[in-house]
């Protein structure tokens, strides 16, 4: 007496069959519903691990983030998304009243400026003061977001690298 197995595929009873080509291709289907079980589509963009809008990228006006057609660097004309690690360099230039009294390590985007207390309550240069304060913030603001945005795709690239077939859903 000749044995027949039932699978059941997809809520329906059916039987492997004996003839070579039909198993094989049952075979095939069971190894492609295995796949997607085992790494279902995605299919809405806030199902992968990582997203950005190129319109945010954009919006930031940093030098080191380059976002268009055509932007990159050489070799790689068609890229639509370029950044660079940022260098920390382009500090605004202090006024004549801070120079004398900013401790070093004013231009580190890392530390706010350490300015000596003494008082120039009294001196008309001092906007000038608050207007560099602010200026110099807003820089070291998109250094640090710039540095981040190119820390995050450093490790995205390592990640596709390591794990090409899972790739970043």
């Amino acid at each position: 007496m000749r044995r027949r197995l039932f699978i059941v595929e997809r809520g329906k009873w059916d039987f492997v069959s004996d003839r070579p080509a039909a198993r094989v291709r049952q075979i095939f289907q069971y190894l492609a519903e295995l796949e997607r079980l085992r790494n279902p589509p995605v299919l809405q963009i806030g199902q992968y691990s990582w997203t950005r809008r190129l319109d945010d990228l954009a919006a930031l006006h940093l030098p080191e983030v380059q976002v268009g057609p055509g932007v990159g660097v050489e070799g790689l004309a068609d890229s639509i998304l370029t950044v660079r690690r940022p260098t920390g360099t382009g500090c605004p230039q202090p006024p004549e009243l801070l120079i004398s009294r900013l401790k070093p390590g004013w231009e580190n985007p890392e530390v706010p400026p350490d300015i000596n207390s003494e008082p120039f309550e009294g001196d008309p240069e001092r906007v000038r003061a608050q207007e560099w304060l602010a200026a110099r913030s807003d820089w070291s603001q998109r250094i640090r977001v710039a540095g981040e945005l190119f820390e995050e795709l450093s490790e995205l690239h390592l990640q596709l690298e390591r794990e090409p077939e899972k790739g970043l859903s």
